[in-house]
């Protein structure tokens, strides 16, 4: 086992990871496409939220 497959299994046989996580959620969490060109977003996600507390 390497890699992805590696990482996500033992996060998951971790006692306080896979108390709160399973191995699909995992994997979710790992997938790349799920977080890879969402700057813009995470920025607008941001200054909302700076905005609403500023005021």
């Amino acid at each position: 086992m390497s890699g992805a497959g590696e990482l996500a299994a033992r996060l998951a046989a971790d006692p306080v990871i896979g108390k709160y996580l399973g191995q699909e959620r995992i994997w979710e969490l790992l997938d790349p496409a799920r977080y890879l060109g969402s700057t813009t977003e995470f920025i607008a996600a941001a200054l909302r939220d700076w905005k609403e507390r500023a005021r």
